[in-house]
């Protein structure tokens, strides 16, 4: 699944893709009920490609090395929750038409 990450900070537009169970965590996430407000998203051990002409960086997962942290109750995910409330930073989760929840 290739999912399109927009970085706040920077502007940029981020490709990532996730293979196998990453994917289907990914989708259980966005399929559960509840919050629509920001998603903080964290991938260990990513694989990372450097942006080549027409084609944006990009980063996936790593076969079984990875691990895939979304929303999770840690420390340093409510910081920075707080963080962006702290500045006013407004986010919202944003799937464009054609997007699904679903494999």
């Amino acid at each position: 699944m290739d999912v399109m990450l927009f970085l706040y900070c920077s502007g940029e537009i981020l490709s990532c893709t996730l293979w196998e169970n990453y994917c289907t965590q990914f989708l259980s996430y966005l399929n559960e009920p509840g919050d629509d407000g920001s998603m903080v998203i964290i991938l260990t051990h990513a694989r990372i490609k450097d942006a080549q002409g027409s084609y944006p960086a990009s980063v996936s997962n790593s076969f079984k090395a990875s691990k895939l942290l979304i929303n999770d109750p840690i420390l340093e995910i409510q910081e920075f929750k707080e963080r962006l409330l702290d500045l006013g930073v407004e986010v919202s989760r944003v799937l464009l038409p054609g997007d699904q929840a679903s494999s």
